[in-house]
């Protein structure tokens, strides 16, 4: 033992019954090793040499005595050698024994009430060794030292270092001194014990001493387990299921499954009534596993916790075992505090109350580690809260029972926390001089770090980096004067994080994100793109784990526009093929895990191997009918039992949907090594995307991000230009929010500024991407984030003033793997056309429906039709979903014409209401077999049908969506309410040209830029494909005037009486309010 202030001064313990020669040579070994590393030898070296290796501190308690043998001064060293002379034991010795035996039959606890106990044993333990003096008697003095050890380790639980110390020295002795042959039970108590107090120590290499733990553990499992008796086998599997959910916890995720695989056998074996001290320990122990788990469903994990604690909760009594009971109270606090489901702000306050009980017993028996750790759980609660001076006021309370040098990493934390709430302080202006608060809170949390150095706490450490990160970058606009000493501690801090990930997907994900965006704001497009890339790729492991609808959204909403930031910065890059994969990745993630093959498909597998086939359809049959269960317990509402129910319901759902998508992942593997089946229902890949893109009809994505927007054009091989061409414009995301909530607020007064929107959309976005389309005729577009909430197809183009739907017909697609799979459907041979027509004349659909069916219905009259309501015109229909459903499934046409409406709360409750029934995206995603198997087109003709789901936009959560999902090729629907007369005006036309009929049109484009009217031609040579069609007859309709609508013969008697009145304008559907609403999805 050395240190740089003091005489070094070394004592060997020599074991009682070992020889003098033996005593040399193990001094000869170990003692000169020591003296020439100037340091103690490794936690594993010491165990099996018998040297004990302690902080100088604690070893200046255990060498008291001998340094006041020895005088000061001197230039070497200073060596002892102890050793225990032979003789009789005292007779007093053996009442001691006896009463020791009758005290510690009950056992010993962690709780302070068992100290008292714990302190007995010490004392009669160590009178009886002093007693024993010079006596040879190494049987009775082994049992005595074994004791005391184990009394020591309990008494002090960690927070005595010299006491520890001391106990791991008396307990390895005895565990090198009982024969496992002889004495096995015996022997795996020691090594127990042993084990415990190594997961105990804080001193030296604390994952050496974990390692060792661990390894005592197991050894009394693998050669003792099968003679444990019951007890026995509980304490050692809960134990080593401890230390590893402690070590798990920092360096191997993997640990946490293998200690909840000990834990669920102790908890389903042993009767709570029978073992509750036993039983109580499993059960939190396993509650800790599940709450610090990286495997499985967040949200799952989540709510196993809270059951647990609950549960635990109705074993423990604050009268019998009060400390117990509060750590229950503390822990199930924090498990409420960081719930995924239910009111966060209720959540917060029901983990406060618990809190607030387990410091009452804290302090009531003087507990100050656990009060310490209670008050800093306080502070989370009371920040959540929007507490803030209370917030600083626990921390400050738990750091002054912290000491930094017994418990550095609960010391770090508290910390760390106080330098942030110190920085939200100067933040919020609540502070004097907000740049030295910041000032303040930042060397909180440096101070923080270095406390964490040397701590083999690697995750801990990582995510304590970012903290730093963070801190650096809030101070840098708190305090100007050191940006770039700043900037260059962020950049250095959030690397360092993103090396100590190793596995930590969590971890990885958000430093490379913020290291994304440090690096975005310097320029340095090239290495922001790598961070960001590394960040999609956590992400998206992140994502695969989660399986309930919860986990999903909250995966969802943390990763934000991340695709779309990587995006940007691979297309400034230079890597614009790389931003085009990493936009699509992002696309409807959740609905990904739903899709289903096409009939075709199916059946070409079912021909080629019959066998393969039936595994697949059983998987996914099994698999559809779990997700349509878990997506009705992740929708909104608000039960009466306060979500309980639903909680239950969807943690349990849990375990059979992780082994279902396994299954089918297993099943789609197998079918994909049938010939020809290698694309089955694969992820769109490069080659994809870009042969989604044909002759003079580009694909093209746009994204916003804070720095700006990109649009990535991707071009057929034989259209002139670069293949794929990246397009940047000034809108920023914050920019293109604004613009959604300004058109969603003027469509709902009726469209009073889309004329002065629609111009400047065209400006900030549209018009740099018309420009690069140059002469196609038509685009597809995926439009990411708040750009779906835009009409990008009216938007005015500054060169032009026109829409962009008078350069180009404009289609919108979710994802290129949505589209392609759309484009197949509707490439497919189509059989005679058959028109499912439903309206709900007289209801909200408008007293225009029924006649818009009916003419439709005369338009297919080579062909078959059907009212699925089975209505006479004019009467209530009285059909239910299920008929809906039924008769959609034979329509190649399916024209909708009802009143919609998109509930922003509930996107899978937006509905369509047909014949007083309701028919919701729900039922589309839930019904099986696909009710819209042979659909062509569907057509909805109501208010807010085209509308998605505006807190997770790229997810395209939405009746367009769904309708796509259940086998439909193409949709026409609306972005916002519609006129009845100019909506059915427009799906007269839009039919009359897809079936080939004529249509009167006027003309565009004069020199004057003034619309001129002349007869359209006649068909265009036979049916036109959705697109091109719906864009005719939206032009028509801006333009047509009042005596060519009244010229038509097939005009509806009710529009035609309107239009005689004398108040309707020449041109009475020119504004874009009453055409620009619809638009087509898919094919």
């Amino acid at each position: 033992m050395y240190r740089a202030d003091a005489q070094r001064q070394l004592v060997y313990f020599c074991p009682p019954h070992t020889s003098s020669e033996s005593d040399q040579a193990n001094e000869k070994i170990y003692v000169e090793a020591l003296l020439d590393q100037l340091g103690p030898v490794s936690a594993e070296e010491a165990e099996k040499s018998g040297v004990l290796s302690v902080m100088f501190d604690a070893a200046r308690g255990l060498l008291a005595p001998a340094g006041r043998r020895g005088a000061a001064g001197g230039t070497g060293p200073r060596r002892y050698r102890v050793k225990a002379p032979r003789s009789a034991p005292p007779p007093e010795v053996l009442r001691i024994a006896e009463e020791m035996m009758t005290i510690g039959r009950a056992g010993l606890g962690r709780s302070l009430s068992d100290r008292p106990v714990a302190a007995e044993l010490t004392r009669l333990a160590e009178r009886g060794l002093e007693l024993l003096g010079d006596c040879h008697q190494p049987e009775l003095r082994g049992a005595f030292e074994i004791e005391l050890g184990k009394a020591l380790s309990s008494v002090n639980r960690g927070n005595d270092i010299v006491g520890l110390e001391r106990a791991i020295g008396l307990l390895l002795r005895g565990a090198q001194r009982i024969s496992r042959r002889k004495e096995p039970a015996r022997w795996a108590a020691v090594r127990y014990e042993l084990a415990r107090a190594y997961g105990q120590r804080y001193t030296g290499d604390v994952h050496a001493n974990q390692n060792l733990a661990i390894r005592h553990l197991r050894t009394v499992l693998e050669e003792a387990g099968h003679e444990l008796k019951r007890e026995t086998w509980a304490r050692v599997r809960s134990e080593l299921a401890k230390v590893l959910i402690d070590q798990g916890t920092q360096s191997a995720p993997g640990q946490i499954e293998e200690a909840i695989g000990l834990l669920e056998p102790v908890v389903a074996r042993l009767d709570p009534a029978r073992y509750k001290d036993l039983w109580c320990d499993a059960q939190s122990h396993l509650a800790g596993a599940y709450n610090v788990r990286q495997q499985g469903d967040p949200a799952v994990n989540s709510e196993h916790v809270v059951r647990l604690y609950e549960e635990l909760n109705t074993f423990e009594s604050e009268e019998l075992d009060p400390e117990q009971w509060a750590n229950t109270q503390a822990r199930l606090a924090v498990s409420l505090s960081r719930r995924m489901r239910g009111d966060r702000r209720e959540n917060s306050l029901r983990a406060r109350e618990h809190l607030l009980r387990a410091l009452a017993v804290y302090e009531r028996v003087g507990d100050r580690a656990e009060a310490s750790s209670t008050y800093d759980k306080l502070a989370i609660v009371a920040g959540k809260l929007g507490e803030y001076e209370e917030e600083i006021r626990c921390h400050e309370a738990a750091l002054a029972d912290r000491p930094r040098i017994n418990a550095p990493h609960l010391w770090a934390r508290s910390m760390s926390k106080l330098g942030w709430a110190r920085l939200g302080q100067a933040e919020r202006g609540e502070a004097d001089d907000p740049a030295a608060t910041a000032r303040r809170g930042l060397a909180h949390i440096e101070d923080a770090l270095a406390a964490y150095e040397g701590l083999p706490t690697g995750f801990e450490l990582g995510f304590q980096l970012i903290s730093l990160a963070d801190a650096c970058r809030l101070c840098r606009t708190l305090d100007p004067s050191r940006e770039d000493e700043l900037r260059e501690r962020e950049l250095s801090a959030l690397r360092e994080a993103m090396g100590r990930a190793n596995g930590r997907w969590d971890l990885m994900a958000w430093a490379a994100e913020k290291l994304g965006h440090a690096l975005a704001e310097r320029g340095d497009w090239c290495a922001a793109a790598d961070a960001y890339q590394r960040a999609v790729e956590a992400d998206e492991q992140l994502f695969r784990v989660c399986l309930v609808t919860s986990s999903r959204e909250s995966r969802l909403n943390t990763a934000g526009d991340l695709h779309q930031r990587a995006a940007y910065a691979l297309a400034r890059g230079g890597r614009p093929e790389e931003a085009l994969l990493c936009l699509e990745r992002g696309r409807t993630r959740s609905f990904n895990l739903v899709l289903s093959p096409d009939h075709d498909q199916l059946q070409q597998l079912a021909r080629a191997e019959p066998e393969v086939h039936a595994g697949y359809v059983r998987a996914a049959e099994t698999v559809h009918a779990l997700e349509a269960r878990n997506r009705e317990l992740g929708r909104g509402g608000e039960p009466a039992d306060g979500g309980r129910e639903i909680d239950s319901a969807e943690y349990e759902l849990g375990g059979p949907l992780d082994e279902a998508r396994a299954e089918l992942a297993a099943a789609l593997a197998r079918v994909r090594e049938v010939p020809g089946m290698a694309s089955f229902l694969r992820e769109a890949t490069r080659a994809d995307i870009l042969g989604a893109a044909r002759p003079g009809e580009p694909l093209c994505y746009i994204a916003t991000t804070n720095a700006g927007s990109i649009a990535l054009i991707v071009r057929h091989e034989t259209d002139p230009g670069a293949r794929v061409e990246a397009v940047e414009s000034t809108l920023t995301a914050a920019d293109a929010r604004v613009l959604a909530d300004a058109f969603a607020r003027t469509v709902r007064e009726r469209g009073g500024e889309l004329r002065e929107l629609l111009p400047r959309l065209g400006k900030e976005l549209v018009g740099p991407v018309a420009e690069a389309l140059g002469s196609a005729t038509a685009v597809v577009v995926v439009a990411c984030g708040p750009t779906a909430h835009l009409p990008l197809h009216a938007a005015h183009l500054p060169s032009t003033n026109e829409p962009l739907l008078a350069t180009c017909a404009v289609a919108y697609a979710p994802s290129a793997r949505l589209l392609l799979a759309a484009r197949r459907r509707a490439a497919a041979p189509q059989p005679e056309p058959f028109l499912v027509a439903a309206s709900t004349p007289g209801q909200d659909g408008g007293l225009l429906a029924a006649e818009e069916a009916e003419t439709l219905r005369r338009l297919f009259a080579a062909g078959e039709s059907r009212d699925p309501t089975g209505s006479p015109s004019g009467k209530e229909g009285s059909c239910t979903s299920g008929d809906l459903l039924g008769a959609l499934r034979g329509g190649t046409h399916v024209h909708l014409a009802c009143h919609g409406a998109y509930d922003p709360a509930d996107p899978l409750a937006s509905r369509l209401d047909l014949g007083g029934e309701r028919l919701t995206l729900a039922d589309l995603l839930n019904t099986r077999p696909r009710p819209l198997e042979r659909a062509r087109l569907v057509t909805l003709s109501a208010c807010d049908t085209g509308l998605v789901d505006p807190r997770l936009p790229d997810e395209a959560i939405g009746l367009p969506t769904g309708i796509l999902l259940a086998g439909g090729a193409g949709v026409v629907c609306t972005r916002w309410k519609t006129n009845d007369t100019a909506a059915v005006l427009l799906m007269i036309a839009f039919y009359r040209r897809l079936l080939g009929h004529g249509i009167t049109q006027p003309s565009y484009g004069s020199p004057s830029g003034a619309i001129e009217s002349r007869p359209y031609d006649d068909p265009p040579g036979g049916p036109e494909s959705p697109g091109p069609a719906l864009r005719a007859a939206q032009l028509w309709l801006r333009s047509v005037t009042v005596p060519e609508l009244l010229g038509q013969d097939w005009l509806p008697a009710e529009i035609r009486r309107r239009l005689m009145s004398p108040r309707v304008p020449l041109r009475p559907f020119q504004h874009p309010y009453l055409w620009a609403p619809f638009s087509l999805v898919g094919a």
